[in-house]
């Protein structure tokens, strides 16, 4: 039997962001493989969030992946709030599609998490990128785009054009 432990590629950074300390936080995912016996993954492959703090020159200071086995997250966007701790996004790419905002501190611990679901009717599109921000009175503030998943199921009943003419005045007579 050939056993191979978890491993990972198509590791792409999504974006930086400058901390207060003249270092950076660079984001992104990578494609997590399960543990293969005889080329049989189990659990299955899926994405993780990946965050990464790095100084000036680049080099690793430390650093954090998001997810679980049988979950596809990746870290979409990430903020640093005045005292440090980070906002970060997570987009989920699975359904239900549960996306997160999670509070981290500075030594990577998890503070808070905000699950974001939507109803059925909605459904996050990935590709953009949220804006988060924090409001003056500490809240957290989030925009992202949305997509409608189901028709619009409201009938409605045939009417004919209503035709209003035009008043003698617009001719000129």
């Amino acid at each position: 039997n050939w056993v191979q432990f978890p491993w990972y590629n198509n590791t792409s950074m999504l974006g930086i962001t400058p901390s207060s300390n003249s270092t950076f936080y660079v984001y992104g995912s990578s494609y997590e493989h399960g543990k293969s016996i005889n080329n049989v993954e189990e659990p299955p492959a899926h994405w993780v969030g990946v965050l990464m703090h790095i100084d000036k020159f680049g080099k690793i200071i430390s650093g954090k992946y998001f997810g679980n086995w049988r979950t596809s997250y990746k870290v979409s966007s990430v903020i640093e709030l005045p005292n440090g701790n980070l906002i970060v996004y997570l987009a989920s790419f699975i359904d239900p599609y549960i996306s997160r905002i999670i509070c981290i501190n500075k030594a990577g611990d998890i503070l808070w998490a905000a699950p974001l679901q939507t109803i059925s009717l909605y459904k996050e599109i990935n590709k953009e990128i949220p804006v988060i921000c924090q409001l003056k009175n500490g809240n957290i503030a989030v925009a992202r785009i949305m997509v409608r998943n189901i028709a619009d199921t409201l009938q409605y009943p045939f009417l004919p054009p209503i035709i209003l003419p035009a008043p003698l005045n617009y001719f000129h007579l």
